[in-house]
């Protein structure tokens, strides 16, 4: 699991607080039998993500989706999309809480969107 943390939030008490919230992470992961590791950085949010994809060699990669703005649309014009848009052959899933309802026809990508809704847990 990684987190990205802008420069100016590079504190050690905002490291040591996104490693506990990283932590929670891996231990849902661990009842589920998926192996994970916590990984800090810092700096660019999409330059962060796709040089840690690039780096592990990973089959999938899972981005959390941006919240929906006050008229329920989700716009992907952030890291999100950026990441989307600059590795379209990267296989990608984009997951949103169960909490947050979205109108995602808007989003406009050039690629194939599946929303996947189900609790896991």
């Amino acid at each position: 699991m990684l987190s990205v943390l802008p420069a100016s939030k590079s504190t050690l008490a905002d490291r040591d607080r996104t490693h506990r919230f990283l932590e929670g992470g891996i231990e849902t992961l661990k009842v589920l039998g998926v192996p994970a590791e916590i990984r800090i950085r810092v700096g660019s949010v999409a330059a962060e993500i796709a040089g840690e994809a690039a780096a592990s060699k990973c089959d999938l990669l899972v981005l959390g989706a941006p919240l929906p703005d006050r008229e329920g649309k989700v716009a992907l014009d952030g890291p999100v999309g950026q990441i989307l848009n600059e590795a379209p052959d990267r296989v990608t899933l984009v997951i949103r809480s169960n909490h947050a309802s979205a109108d995602l026809s808007s989003l406009g990508l050039q690629t194939r969107i599946h929303l996947i809704e189900e609790d896991v847990l």
